[in-house]
């Protein structure tokens, strides 16, 4: 491979693991040959090998290893600090001891240190809990994590949002339940009761259903379909119980119409609007549905509930 320019110092990549496992996996693999390949630094190659290296066999098989003992291997007391490329890592090898390097557990083990390192208030606790004291002072005078870490910069240098999640995560006792922005108290009004109908408690449903059985399948049901209240015209559906004829009884049918011609004449379009015959008889009844003008309240009906 063509030799690359040595660069800054950066966390290896698992493509680099994966190059430094395929030279350690030679008989004699040199850290100079990576290091020139990479454009690392041949010291950052025997470390990666030495620092993320795990043990291969016996107790703690899998975890990183650490110092060998002096009877260990001399391939594991100095580079390649790994069995990797033996001739006896398979079969012959009497030693107890036997590390490996593996690109992908490599990986793992560097990630969980970086993220272990993380971890924790990057300050001496004498001085977090002298400024959570100060925080919490602040947060009870109503001011936001913005406003504390602008006027609190000259004592300690901290994010806004590293205050909201010291306060998240409960330390010096608070919560969010502190902020004012995040937790605000109004009382909700209480609902008000239904407002009564316009056509009384004798036209409701719960009077049709005080009726006899009698009384409920002679009743014509109807309910109208408005837009807006400005507008001129409605849709009337009929629901007639089940009986006997194809449509609707003579008398309601009558009453419909007798309403409807009373609507065109009280409305401003002198347009004839024929009655739509009633559609097929179902199983549970039969409906229909009348185009008058004027709305429901030219019909002389109520917006909803049974006739």
């Amino acid at each position: 491979m063509a030799e690359r320019k040595q660069k800054r110092y950066f966390r290896l990549t698992r493509s680099e693991r994966a190059s430094i496992e395929r030279e350690l996996g030679k008989r004699r693999p040199s850290a100079r040959d990576v290091a020139r390949d990479l454009g690392r630094s041949p010291a950052s190659i025997s470390d990666e090998a030495k620092r993320n290296r795990t043990v291969a066999r016996g107790p703690g098989k899998g975890e990183r290893a650490g110092d060998a003992p002096e009877d260990a291997c001399a391939r594991l007391q100095a580079w390649p600090w790994t069995c990797n490329g033996c001739q006896h890592r398979r079969y012959g090898c009497g030693k107890a001891l036997r590390c490996e390097y593996s690109a992908a557990r490599a990986q793992t083990l560097a990630d969980g240190l970086l993220s272990g390192a993380r971890r924790g208030v990057n300050a001496k606790e004498y001085d977090f809990e002298r400024a959570m004291a100060t925080i919490r002072s602040d947060v009870a005078r109503g001011l936001s994590p913005a406003q504390i870490a602008c006027g609190r910069a000259d004592r300690f240098k901290v994010h806004p949002t590293t205050i909201y999640r010291w306060i998240a995560a409960g330390y010096a006792g608070m919560s969010d339940a502190e902020l004012r922005r995040k937790v605000g108290y109004k009382p909700r009004r209480e609902p008000s009761a239904a407002k009564p109908t316009s056509h009384g408690p004798e036209r409701s449903y719960k009077a049709f259903s005080a009726l006899p059985e009698e009384g409920r399948a002679r009743a014509a049901e109807m309910d109208t379909v408005i837009g807006l209240s400005k507008d001129s015209q409605c849709i009337l559906t009929l629901y007639s119980r089940p009986c006997k004829g194809p449509g609707l009884p003579a008398s309601a049918r009558e009453d419909v119409e007798r309403r409807c011609r009373g609507a065109r004449h009280a409305g401003k379009s002198d347009r004839e609007a024929p009655l739509p015959a009633p559609v097929r008889a179902r199983p549970h009844g039969q409906r229909v549905r009348v185009l008058g003008h004027g709305g429901p309240r030219a019909l002389g009906l109520p917006r909803d509930g049974p006739d």
